[in-house]
């Protein structure tokens, strides 16, 4: 993975991991311990930070660790707020429908 691109994400999990993978951890954190591990091959990669996808930079590093060398990174945040607007929209009109209907106005 490209060692320049900064990632955030947040952790869950309980016990400890352990084995020779760990050696060759993935993420090293802002507070100085690391998080993941690499296969000796480097073919795979695990850890328990989640959310990593959430920022283009780190979810393009990412693939193109994966081998998609031309990836482009989504934006995460401005697509989850793209969807939460059509989606108002769209039940802001089927509202207004509803509401001329008898039934839904008390008749």
């Amino acid at each position: 993975m490209n060692a320049d691109a900064a990632v955030s994400g947040y952790e869950i999990h309980m016990g400890v991991s352990h084995g020779p993978d760990c050696q060759r951890p993935v993420f090293q954190l802002n507070d100085g311990s690391v998080d993941g591990a690499v296969s000796p091959d480097g073919a795979v990669m695990g850890s328990y930070l989640h959310g990593l996808f959430d920022h283009p930079q780190a979810g393009s590093a990412l693939l193109q660790w994966a081998g998609m060398h031309h990836a482009n990174g989504v934006d995460l945040s401005l697509l989850r707020e793209s969807s939460l607007d059509r989606l108002a929209s769209s039940s802001q009109t089927l509202l207004e429908a509803l509401q001329r209907l008898p039934r839904w106005r008390g008749e």
